[in-house]
């Protein structure tokens, strides 16, 4: 490091950067998705905001998880997370949240083809 230069550890720590790849490969799905509604899907152009709308709500859906995770609650035992209860299948926030290299790879991998 030349003097006079800082180092940027001191602005940005560890857990500012792996938010920060969180958060972009967050926006990098909903992009990705957008762009796949407006070239290969069938209708193209028509209905895009619609679509697209549409399609980022299903990125809400988790499954039917829900439903034991509600009863273990009102039984007054509730999990700390919804999907301890059986095999992982991770919902998009959560992959976004805990793994989100593997969602950056699924992008890059869209992007490519």
């Amino acid at each position: 490091m030349q003097p006079g230069e800082t180092d940027g550890r001191l602005w940005v720590t560890g857990r500012h950067a792996v938010i920060a790849g969180a958060l972009w490969c967050g926006i990098g799905l909903m992009a990705i998705i957008a762009l796949y509604l407006r070239f290969v899907h069938p209708e193209g152009v028509r209905r895009i905001h619609q679509r697209t709308i549409l399609g980022l709500a299903l990125l809400a859906v988790t499954g039917l998880d829900i439903i034991p995770d509600v009863a273990l609650a009102l039984a007054r035992r509730p999990w700390a997370e919804p999907e301890w209860w059986n095999e992982q299948v991770s919902a998009w926030i959560t992959s976004m949240l805990w793994v989100p290299h593997h969602l950056a790879a699924l992008i890059a991998g869209l992007r490519a083809f």
